[in-house]
């Protein structure tokens, strides 16, 4: 019996925008929630000081979770003692906090939940007998003739007294297809106890020890990519019994039409999958949901949007029903590598919450090594936001990074990373938008089909045949074909909508029959939409086109960009109907070949806008077009473009393609945010429909202007935009509109009416280009407009500054010294030989492998530097071992200790006394006797720090000098003298500025920052920029004469932890643009 798991209501009515003063201090909870990753052993002052670590930073929250290097038991005495101390902090700071609910407790405590897949053997049987023992618990096995002209008839063998499969192709050439059960070491998710289980072994547990704080300061329970299919083929004993529910056969008879292009094959598949979904949705999801329903807590969660490979080479597309699984929780999201790479997984999470009438849409924010900026998260951040995410967990926030835990595939957002101090700029303008973009609806016209079940009918285990193949792919054509042939074409026309700035949200067959049609728009939720587009799509239900031809007949506009349909999955009689079905409404046969009827782009042209079938009371249309089969971008582009035109109204119109939109309704008017996704600056000509006033809602400031300069027509408001290299703009429409400037020959920033004339002011466009007129402009207002110009100033040269910088290192250099040299001591042997460097002995890389696993009773390691001369200040920077060691330079015992620079755990000695001019020499003697197994026991690279400049030697080493360098050239740090240092450096040069500069806006300029700067200007801050722009307003800073200017630049993390020298600091020329300020009086008579 399928669960109602429908929120009661929606919002009955669309919000409206925040008041400024709330936009600038955006409300609690719409910060990033990082996945807080508890991987070593505790303490409750730490935890304490992380939580208010995070809220210092804006964050609005963490998900707890266990992680590898954990060494105490999940939710032990100890575990909730912490999370307890954890919450008491979170309560004190205002934040609020998730529970992950990892199933590892259920899969290590009961092995018969343990998620199994189906295994595919297939033996060559060629013309000889064959006898084959199955491995694992035989499900089925068959014969299958081999040539390609004999008709597939699987043939059924049977499992002798020994248990072995025997067949004899009788001098023909046949295959042996094995169908057997393999265990896994997922949860099996299907399993009607899984749910109890988990919430026996995870969330009752918390309830017994925390429930006091469910609902307040705890938010939830969360689940981490528990996939609805973790394996290509799952299997379980439910799964079959529900297939013989929903098809009516046995489906280990059925088994060779999951691999085989049998008659019967799309029915078998879509049954397959659509009861896998229902059992993972019934079984396992409802049941959590009602549990955290009647705990007062929200059931949030990401599912993976990728399935592991067969053969370790690419990721799987997800083939659970995403969109009914979105709405099974009370706030979803998506996750995985294929969320990653394709952007149709957020989509589809986003537009079952708009369809839902649910604002928050999750979406786990995954950086790609330690070598990432704020501005690559960001730029991450602004593509999600156009495709309707609204609320961010960064992977992850890690307790600590000790050991091995640096080399995770992901790396920590945390204080490891040198940008930590300004991480609240991010996380503000994160708040920002996401509340903002959780304000009204989605502002979206248009419904793209999803062909779930194409894809389902479709999926076999061939491989991905070649592009050239797939684009005239239809019915007949193989299953890998076809498969292909409807991903691409799904993807190709998401990016094509993308680029021409149509927004949409995706449908599927339940929202489809779910939705209402309304004055011919199909209403789901508050989304109405005028136009459905139909994807390349092969197999859908009767019931599904019978919806679309509804829509049709009642007004509405279909537009088939594909294959049409041409099976049901629901029998042969059903295929025959929705055939006759789709050809009386589009007037084609989907069985025949999708070649168009002309060659050229201009014939391509005529036949998309000449209509399939017209609604003449109505007014609507079915049209066709098929993208894939214009070969050249650009008119692929055009054509669409024009044919959207006449199907649906336009909100936006962009003239540049790198733009990306997403739109929203307001009760205050219309909203639109708008993104840059290129590294180069953009000039755009926007053209938006919609009445009122424009103004701009700067995400980074939090400031709210008025828009002045644009055009108006009816609705038609023509304004021009100028996008720096990724940088966000948000254009909002509210109240009436009064008065605007529609020309001018600069860029408008403000109006100012007077008693006699309008001043308007501005400054040029361009600091290096003379205008082509005196400045000018032409104001208009209801009824009447006046033209007037100003004074033109005339350019100035650029300031330029020079190469070399005077340079102050705001910490201590950090060199990371070389691998160690290890030695397993024979017995009695004299240790005095640690403060001497051994040559002899091998790397730790040749043994760590064997010692991870097996280490000797005791070990020596061995490490060394070169001094120039001895440093003010040294010291050695260690990560600690959990067995026992001592430390050793030049022989002298050296006690490190724990004062969390880089990491809360990392150690530090003074050896300044200890270390002499020229080579020293690091030991470790480390006892490794009973040892815990998941202990931190093989040594890190060590790391200098200190006042030294380190200069490169021969064979990769490197000579220390004593201090640092009191000047620096633009450039990387890394080749002067800085090759591991993280952190910051400030650099500062006299700049000579003349009078005549005042009367331009000056804005400083730092071409390539590496990775965020920090202006001062004559010691007062000017401004931070952790992503591009790299430009700061330095006019009101600067005085006539010399001045001091200071930049603070911030690298990443990847020098010091992992001793890779990516470049840092300055890298690029650096001046003072000087750009013309411009006044014009307008008079009114």
């Amino acid at each position: 019996m399928r669960i109602n798991l429908r929120p009661p209501a929606i919002r009955s009515l669309p919000e409206e925008l925040p008041a400024p003063t709330e936009f600038r201090n955006p409300p609690p909870g719409h910060g990033p929630v990082p996945f807080w990753l508890w991987n070593a052993r505790l303490e409750e002052a730490e935890v304490r000081r992380q939580v208010r670590e995070l809220a210092e930073k804006g964050c609005s929250g963490a998900v707890i979770l266990p992680h590898r290097g954990l060494p105490i038991p999940f939710l032990s005495a100890e575990w909730l003692e912490q999370v307890r101390a954890a919450l008491d902090e979170a309560a004190a700071c205002g934040l609020r906090v998730w529970l992950g609910a990892p199933d590892t407790e259920v899969t290590a405590q009961h092995l018969e939940l343990r998620a199994q897949h189906l295994h595919l053997q297939e033996v060559p049987a060629d013309r000889e007998p064959v006898q084959v023992h199955p491995e694992g618990q035989l499900l089925g096995a068959w014969a299958v003739p081999r040539s390609a002209d004999a008709a597939v008839s699987p043939a059924p063998l049977y499992p002798d007294g020994r248990g072995q499969i025997r067949f004899d192709p009788a001098g023909e050439r046949w295959r042996v297809l094995l169908f057997t059960a393999r265990p896994g070491t997922a949860l099996d998710a299907t399993h009607p106890e899984a749910a109890a289980r988990l919430l026996q072994l995870t969330a009752e547990r918390y309830a017994d020890a925390l429930g006091d704080h469910f609902g307040t300061v705890i938010a939830g329970l969360f689940l981490l990519d528990t996939p609805a299919i973790s394996h290509p083929l799952p299997w379980s004993l439910h799964l079959r019994e529900a297939f013989r529910q929903r098809h009516g056969d046995d489906l280990c008879a059925c088994l060779p039409a999951l691999a085989l292009p049998l008659p019967n094959a799309a029915q078998v598949r879509c049954d397959y999958h659509a009861a896998l979904t229902a059992l993972y949705t019934n079984n396992f999801l409802a049941p959590i949901r009602q549990w955290c329903a009647g705990h007062d807590l929200e059931f949030a969660g990401v599912i993976s949007a990728g399935i592991p490979p067969l053969d370790g080479s690419e990721a799987l597309p997800a083939l659970s029903d995403l969109p009914a699984l979105c709405r099974t929780f009370d706030i979803a999201g998506v996750g995985g590598e294929a969320a990653r790479l394709d952007g149709q997984p957020q989509r589809l999470a986003a537009s079952a919450a708009h369809q839902e009438g649910r604002t928050g849409v999750l979406a786990p924010l995954v950086a790609s090594g330690w070598g990432a900026t704020l501005a690559e998260r960001k730029a991450c951040v602004d593509a999600l936001l156009a495709r309707g995410i609204n609320r961010f967990l960064p992977f992850g926030l890690y307790y600590t990074v000790c050991g091995e835990r640096k080399r995770e595939s992901t790396p920590s957002e945390f204080e490891q990373e040198a940008f930590w101090p300004h991480y609240q700029h991010f996380a503000t303008y994160l708040a920002r938008l996401c509340d903002l973009l959780a304000r009204g609806r989605h502002g979206a016209r248009i419904a793209l089909f999803y062909p779930l079940r194409s894809l389902w009918a479709h999926h076999d285990l061939g491989s991905y045949p070649p592009d050239a193949q797939v684009a005239f792919a239809g019915a007949g054509s193989p299953d890998p074909l076809l498969r292909a042939r409807v991903e691409h074409d799904l993807a190709a026309l998401c990016d094509l909508l993308t680029t021409l700035h149509f927004d949409f949200d995706f449908i599927d067959e339940e929202g489809l029959a779910r939705a209402r049609i309304e004055k011919s728009r199909l209403c789901l939720g508050h989304e109405r939409y005028e136009l459905l587009i139909l994807p390349s799509v092969t197999t859908c239900t009767r019931a599904t086109w019978a919806r679309v031809a509804a829509f049709f007949a009642a007004g509405g506009n279909v537009l088939s960009c594909g294959l049409l349909p041409f099976q049901s999955g629901e029998g042969p009689a059903a295929d025959a109907e929705l055939r006759a079905a789709v050809q009386e409404l589009t007037t084609l046969d989907p069985t025949a070949p999708d070649r168009p009827s002309g060659t050229t782009a201009r014939a391509m042209g005529r036949d998309a806008m000449r209509p399939l079938n017209v609604n003449r009371a109505h007014g609507s249309r079915v049209a066709r077009y098929l993208p894939s089969h214009v070969p050249l971008p650009a008119q692929r582009a055009l054509l669409m473009n024009t044919l959207m035109r006449t199907l649906v109204t336009l909100d936006a119109d962009l003239d540049c393609p790198d733009l990306v939109c997403h739109q929203r309704v307001t009760a205050d008017g219309k909203l639109f945010f708008l993104a840059n996704t290129t590294d180069e600056p953009r000039k755009v000509r926007a053209i938006f429909y919609a009445l009122g006033h424009p103004e701009e809602w700067d995400p980074e400031t939090g400031a709210v202007r008025r828009l002045w300069h644009y055009a108006r027509a009816g609705e038609k408001v023509t304004m021009p935009l100028h996008f720096a290299p990724r940088q966000t703009r948000v254009v909002t429409f509210t109240g009436t509109d009064t008065l605007r400037v529609e020309r001018a020959s600069f860029v408008v920033t403000n109006v100012t009416e007077g008693e006699d004339h309008t001043l308007v002011q501005g400054h040029a466009r361009d600091y290096d280009q003379p205008l082509d007129t005196p400045p000018n402009c032409s104001l208009a207002w209801e009824g009447g407009g006046r033209w007037a110009e100003g004074i033109d100033k005339g350019l100035l040269e650029p300031l330029s500054f020079g190469e070399v910088w005077d340079l102050r290192v705001l910490g201590d250099n950090t060199l990371v010294l070389p691998e160690w040299r290890c030695h397993q001591p024979r017995p009695g042997q004299d240790p005095t030989t640690l403060g001497s460097f051994q040559e002899h002995w091998e790397t730790l890389t040749a043994r760590r492998s064997d010692w991870c696993s097996s280490p000797p009773a005791e070990a020596w390691f061995q490490t060394r530097f070169h001094l120039d001369s001895v440093p003010r200040n040294l010291s050695l920077l260690l990560e600690p071992l959990d067995v026992p060691y001592t430390v050793l330079v030049n022989g002298q015992e050296v006690t490190p200790l724990q004062t969390g620079v880089l990491d809360p755990r990392f150690l530090t000695a003074d050896i300044a006394e200890v270390v002499v001019e020229g080579q020293n020499v690091v030991a470790l003697r480390v006892a490794y006797a009973d040892a815990p197994a998941n202990a931190d026991r093989i040594p890190e690279p060590a790391r200098l720090l200190g006042d030294f400049t380190a200069l490169p030697e021969e064979e990769g080493e490197f000579l220390l000098y004593a201090g640092v360098p009191e000047r620096i050239r633009t450039g990387s740090w890394t080749d002067q003298g800085f090759p591991h240092f993280t952190g910051v450096l400030e650099y500062t040069q006299p700049l000579f500025v003349a009078p005549d500069y005042f009367e331009f806006r000056l804005m400083l300029v730092c071409e390539q920052p590496a990775a965020i700067v920090e202006v001062l200007v004559n010691g007062k801050p000017a401004g931070v920029r952790c992503w591009p722009p790299y430009a700061v307003d330095v006019s009101e800073l600067l005085f006539a004469g010399e001045n001091q200017v200071t930049l603070r630049v911030t690298n990443t993390a990847v020098n010091a932890l992992l001793g890779r020298p990516r470049p840092s600091g300055i890298l690029g020329p650096v001046r003072i643009e000087p750009y013309a300020r411009i006044e014009v009086k307008v008079p009114r008579q």
